[in-house]
């Protein structure tokens, strides 16, 4: 019942969140999880907070999917971004030769960019570990749910 409330609370349509609100929405569901594991642990644990904490990971692992696939397009885009700056370059180098401050600039660009894909990727890798642990997570509270309706 309160983690039902708590995800009424938070609000379903993840499709038009930016990362950011996608983090606020994490927290607040790991707070709601800890809080039903917390209850659990003292002996509280019922069919009911089973059902309850099943209904928090499972709206954390579609979150967990969307960020993945923003994290995709991320790293994608600059990508491009990168391609984008070094053809720039190339053409700056055909024009005015290898020393401009043009170029110069455009590197930092360049290594700005890679480094932003350096940490996007490590990110995502991150989630992608915390995607598995919350779905084996998932798949021990179904079966605890199916040993209390037996």
């Amino acid at each position: 019942m309160a983690g039902e409330n708590l995800l009424i609370n938070i609000g379903v349509n993840a499709n038009l969140q930016s990362l950011h609100s996608i983090n606020q929405e994490f927290r607040k569901l790991e707070s709601g999880v800890k809080t039903l594991n917390a209850t659990m642990k003292s002996g509280q644990a019922s069919l009911e907070s089973y059902k309850d904490k099943q209904k928090l990971l499972t709206r954390e692992t579609e979150l967990q999917a969307e960020k993945m696939t923003r994290l995709k397009s991320k790293i994608q885009d600059t990508q491009n971004r990168i391609q984008s700056y070094k053809q720039k370059q190339d053409e700056l180098r055909q024009s005015t030769g290898n020393h401009s401050k043009e170029i110069e600039n455009l590197d930092k660009k360049i290594q700005t960019a890679q480094s932003s894909i350096n940490g996007y990727e490590v990110e995502l890798s991150n989630l992608e570990n915390q995607f598995k642990s919350t779905t084996a997570e998932i798949e021990n509270c179904n079966k605890v749910i199916e040993n209390f309706s037996q």
